[in-house]
């Protein structure tokens, strides 16, 4: 089913990983996004593609008009709004080394503006479902928290952003 284009140009869906904080050991999982992707890796076969941007997003009543930490920074976003069903933008960490006993909590920032959000989805190792939200979350940065369980070697947290609303 296609929607007609002047709607779905507004599927849309910012994620902003600022402020992640995990084990001190953690190398580059403190990131803003304010010079750099942070050694966070875009996976460039996706259908869509993660963006960093500072400032409001281009499309109209979506997303955040800047970023969560000081509002003058960067964040980085996805647009979906001409992508089909199912469309996704993949995000992965960097290495994280093993967790003790204790593991870690990540904690991200995340906005879902828009009237045909898609699904945001927060994994890891191997598409282990830790976090998910779907549909308009309204008109704010909203906090979220992953629990990694202790692990022997490295992993690593992946994000996902996919279309669920046909266009």
């Amino acid at each position: 089913m296609k929607m007609p284009s002047t709607i779905s140009c507004l599927i849309y869906l910012a994620f902003s990983l600022s402020m992640i904080k995990a084990d001190s050991s953690v190398p580059d999982f403190d990131c803003d996004f304010e010079a750099s992707f942070c050694g966070w890796v875009v996976d460039q076969a996706g259908d869509i593609q993660w963006t960093r941007l500072s400032g409001p997003t281009p499309t109209p009543d979506t997303g955040p008009s800047s970023d969560h930490t000081s509002g003058k920074g960067y964040y980085i976003y996805t647009e979906t709004g001409d992508m089909d069903y199912g469309a996704t933008a993949t995000l992965t960490s960097p290495s994280i080394p093993p967790l003790g006993v204790d593991g870690a909590c990540v904690t991200f920032w995340y906005h879902m503006l828009g009237s045909y959000i898609g699904t945001l989805t927060v994994y890891n190792p191997v598409n282990n479902e830790r976090w998910k939200k779907t549909g308009n979350q309204g008109n704010m940065w909203l906090q979220g928290n992953v629990w990694l369980e202790p692990s022997p070697s490295d992993t690593q947290l992946g994000s996902q952003a996919r279309a669920t609303t046909p266009r």
